[in-house]
């Protein structure tokens, strides 16, 4: 357990155990077909660092249990990276005894065409949700043309903000010290600042997980210049 995990008291944003289940159900469904169309080896993670990428982690660890370290992990390093961002994902594989690839890139497309040569994967565990940029409706979505032939996974794509702060606490779920900080989104270093509507009068900065409306979730986040 982190000290993240274990020091969340509540959430602002109550989500009940019974619909907490179902959304886990929903998860696990989709981790099931994946686990139907393709073999361990030929199924990624895309690993980084985020809360929505660590609990998609967990979810895959508590389902597959030792199988789980027969997945292909794998980490697009920033052009501008969260220097805490960066130790988190080292440290976490390490604690999950996972080997980690780490493209020679920053660009996603490159990258992804990196991994795909060098181990052969065929689809990617992802921790996309609905209200993410550019998000799909669709739990399975192939590259399109001029990409890898993969398929994109995204088994928390339904989840919202609560949902997913809901099952970090329950599970103890490892994530980044910067969400304690104030961060309820992270992204490049010089596009991302602490969510201003977890300030304190003091000049502090309340928790992630005690954000009021998760429509603000994304507050702090400036678009990417590329």
């Amino acid at each position: 357990m982190t000290e993240v995990a274990n020091s969340v008291p509540s959430l602002t944003i109550h989500t009940s155990e019974s619909a907490m289940n179902e959304f886990v159900k929903a998860a696990e469904s989709v981790i099931a077909k994946a686990l139907d169309q393709f073999s361990l080896a030929e199924l990624g993670v895309a690993m980084n660092g985020g809360k929505d990428c660590c609990v998609v982690v967990a979810l895959l660890q508590r389902y597959l249990k030792e199988d789980f370290k027969k997945l292909v992990f794998f980490y697009f390093p920033d052009e501008d990276p969260f220097p805490e961002l960066e130790e988190f994902i080292t440290s976490e594989c390490g604690l999950l005894g996972v080997p980690l690839h780490r493209t020679s890139t920053s660009d996603y497309k490159q990258g992804l065409w990196e991994i795909h040569n060098k181990t052969k994967i065929k689809a990617v565990f992802m921790g996309t949700r609905s209200s993410d940029p550019y998000a799909g409706k669709d739990e399975f979505a192939p590259c399109t043309a001029g990409w890898p032939p993969l398929v994109r996974v995204f088994p928390i794509l339904h989840w919202e903000y609560n949902h997913v702060w809901s099952y970090i606490r329950k599970h103890d779920v490892n994530v980044c010290s910067l969400y304690k900080e104030g961060y309820s989104s992270l992204g490049s270093k010089s596009l991302t600042e602490k969510n201003p509507l977890l300030r304190l009068p003091d000049g502090g900065y309340r928790p992630a997980w005690e954000l009021d409306d998760a429509e603000t979730e994304r507050t702090g986040r400036s678009p990417s210049r590329h």
